[in-house]
């Protein structure tokens, strides 16, 4: 057995950082998905920076990277540093495929349909300037595999990434773009016999660029309390918009929300479940450059869940417990620098659950009514939005300018409406995020379908029928009755139809679908006595038990 050792790893970042280049991370996105080589509009196929950001997690993400920058692009002309956010492809990488038609095509502005260019090996070559040997990538892209030497390496490599198939490489000499041997310095490294320790790889990473590595873990700079050590950027270009990964028909809502966000306010995403509404919202933030936290509200939310409150921890000493100050959900966000998501927040008694943080949702700074143990004794907490001189008494927990509350609500859960106050209203952006239209919509499940793979029937193209039928419009199925459901849960009943199939090809649609829709669907419909005869009636066609649909549904809905 033979494997790639670290010397190897440290010999590659050395090349890639003099040669490389990060348009090869697009260029081998797309051939890895085998996303075609054409300039004709009809035969272009979806890709997304969802893709890349995928494949860079795959290749360029280590285990106990830092939250915040896990992503680590080695090759040159990337900044200050090497580590990046998430958003790296949605922010870099996206905009670096629009500007470059030599190398890419799009079908048409916003359309999420992308190729390879007719002519883009060459055109690629002159971006990079000069010819790229292959060992060094074959180290990096393979250090966990077992290989016969590096040339069987590097076979492996080019059928991995079909580098072979517009000529960039080839098994049997050199390409385009790519040599089979060299760098000279690299051959003569000889394989080891054990795979690296990622730990290794890591340690490496973070020696070469330690600024980001140390991730600082104080706010406080030379007597200074910082709230912005940890950048975010609310300027999101609306060209970044246009790509919204998976989330499609969302753009004007995410164009009303980064608006609303870089206007300073908090946002709360409405509309019907399924549409997405906490997705675009991890979304944003992944394009903004801010990790995020995402919580679900209960309604029995307090002060406790969202500040915090003295909570036993054990003592260090002996072991007894005692009180201590536990931050809750807004607090712990602040102290991680993360911008928090809650989802189904109007779940929650607003009033009851977030107390003194109306006052710092209005931007100012806030002293809670909690002592935090300290060294040095305890210390009142503060959430404070300026730069401030530390104080010996004070633990000061630094608002970023960059944080923001971004809830999601289901606007048809109109018995917790109720609960959000005026004062809580005033201070937020209601973003709403509706259905797609019906094409839209079923395009959405076409898409998702071809993504499930085949199965041994054709019952899948039944059942997408139906579920567009009963889903996709506002003015039939259960749009019609005042309750429509978004894409999501219309994917979950396909989702869960094609998993029933994979394990029995014969299950009958009647019996799929009704599994798929208890299991499901009915869970939405919780309290809604008053529409459950009409959910019924419009359900019962399609299903093989009525009487157990009308038990299970009516358990729901509280007619039983």
């Amino acid at each position: 057995m033979a494997y790639f050792t670290i010397e190897h790893i440290e010999a590659a970042l050395d090349y890639f950082e003099r040669d490389g280049h990060p348009t090869l991370i697009s260029v081998l996105t797309m051939l890895a998905m085998d996303i075609p080589t054409t300039d004709d509009p009809a035969l272009m196929r979806e890709f997304a920076s969802t893709d890349e950001t995928r494949f860079l997690k795959e290749f360029f993400s280590f285990d106990g990277v830092p939250d915040e920058r896990p992503l680590y692009v080695p090759f040159k002309d990337t900044g200050t540093t090497r580590w990046r956010a998430t958003s790296y492809a949605a922010k870099s990488l996206q905009r670096q495929r629009s500007d470059h038609p030599d190398i890419f095509r799009q079908r048409a502005k916003r359309s999420p349909d992308w190729s390879l260019s007719s002519g883009y090996p060459p055109a690629l070559l002159k971006r990079i300037g000069k010819r790229l040997c292959l060992p060094p990538f074959a180290a990096w892209f393979l250090w966990r595999e077992n290989v016969v030497d590096t040339q069987g390496a590097v076979d492996l490599l080019i059928d991995r990434f079909r580098l072979d198939r517009d000529g960039l490489a080839s098994r049997t000499g050199d390409g385009v773009l790519f040599d089979r041997h060299g760098p000279d310095d690299f051959e003569s490294i000889q394989l080891g016999d054990v795979p690296i320790d990622e730990k290794d790889i890591l340690r490496l990473l973070l020696a070469r660029d330690p600024l980001k590595a140390e991730q600082r873990e104080s706010d406080v700079v030379d007597g200074l309390v910082e709230p912005d050590l940890f950048p975010g950027d609310w300027n999101i270009p609306a060209s970044a918009l246009d790509d919204l990964g998976d989330l499609k028909g969302l753009r004007e809502p995410a164009f009303r929300a980064v608006a609303a966000l870089r206007a300073g306010m908090h946002i709360i995403f409405t509309g019907p479940p399924g549409t997405g509404k906490t997705s675009l919202a991890a979304t944003l933030c992944d394009k903004a450059d801010i990790p995020v936290w995402i919580v679900p509200a209960t309604d029995q939310w307090t002060t406790f869940e969202t500040i915090g409150g003295y909570f036993p921890t054990p003592a260090e000493d002996d072991g007894a417990d005692r009180l201590d100050f536990l931050p809750g959900a807004v607090v712990d966000s602040l102290e991680r620098k993360r911008c928090l998501i809650i989802d189904e927040i109007n779940r929650a008694d607003i009033d009851k659950a977030f107390g003194e943080l109306f006052t710092l949702l209005t931007g100012n700074a806030v002293t809670l009514p909690y002592r935090r143990r300290s060294p040095d004794g305890f210390r009142r907490v503060r959430l404070e939005t300026q730069t401030v001189a530390a104080e010996a008494d004070m633990d000061i927990i630094g608002v970023p300018h960059w944080w923001r509350l971004i809830g999601a609500m289901n606007d048809a859960d109109k018995a917790s409406l109720k609960r959000m106050s005026t004062a809580f209203n005033r201070r937020f952006s209601f973003v709403p995020v509706d259905l797609p239209t019906p094409q839209l919509y079923r395009e959405i499940l076409e898409k998702r379908i071809e993504r499930l793979g085949p199965i041994e029937n054709s019952k899948m193209a039944e059942m997408l029928e139906l579920v567009a039928l009963l889903f996709s419009h506002r003015d039939r199925g259960f749009g019609s009755l005042g309750v429509p459901l978004g894409p999501g849960i219309a994917i979950a009943v396909l989702s869960h139809a094609h998993s029933e199939w994979i394990m029995d090809a014969g299950r009958d649609p009647a019996t799929v679908f009704q599994a798929a829709f208890e299991l499901n669907v009915a869970s939405q419909f919780q309290g809604r006595s008053d529409l459950h005869e009409r959910i019924f009636a419009l359900v019962a066609p399609h299903v093989a038990d009525q009487p157990e649909l009308q038990r299970v549904l009516g358990i729901w809905t509280g007619v039983v």
